[in-house]
């Protein structure tokens, strides 16, 4: 006896239906065992970017940030990869304003300078920055694809750099 085909198509199959955290759970705990740092993967809401699931890194300067956290897609690095699907007329109308609210000297001025942006993201295939959307924090992200074609999420690693947190003076 050996396999045959149906047995990959049954592998497909299965793997078809599982949903994204069930698939992304494994890749983020290794990608945090390899590296030794937070990794996350996130989904765009509209305007935002949502964790929908995180694998925590050890180090004691790991960040806040928890499964349900929301943050503006176009001041985050991880929200450039899930904005790289949209044409600049798509951008235009979900930030219609003439000037996006920042975070940081980093955050496109407006949704052309946002396109750029993203667009540099999408032509690298993966995107690092240090301090982009807070001082003292790296990020360094990429696309999750789907079946057809599209960025469907991102994952990304994050870490602390710069100056220590202050100590707790009870700790």
């Amino acid at each position: 006896y050996r396999l045959g085909l149906a047995v990959l198509r049954l592998g497909f199959e299965y793997l078809a239906s599982l949903s994204i955290t069930e698939l992304g759970g494994p890749i983020l705990e290794r990608m945090r065992d390899d590296t030794g740092f937070a990794a996350c993967l996130v989904v765009r809401d509209g305007r935002d970017i949502v964790y929908i699931q995180r694998a925590a890194s050890a180090s004691p300067f790991a960040s806040s940030v928890n499964v349900g956290t929301r943050l503006p897609a176009h001041a985050t690095v991880l929200g450039h990869v899930l904005l790289g699907d949209l044409s600049l007329s798509q951008l235009r109308a979900l930030y219609p304003e003439s000037k996006l609210e920042g975070s940081s000297p980093n955050t496109p001025a407006n949704a052309d300078a946002l396109f750029e942006q993203v667009q540099q993201t999408r032509a690298r295939g993966h995107v690092l920055a240090e301090g982009f959307f807070e001082p003292h924090i790296s990020t360094v992200a990429a696309p999750v694809f789907g079946e057809n074609g599209h960025v469907i999420a991102a994952i990304g690693l994050t870490l602390r750099f710069g100056p220590p947190r202050p100590s707790r003076p009870d700790a």
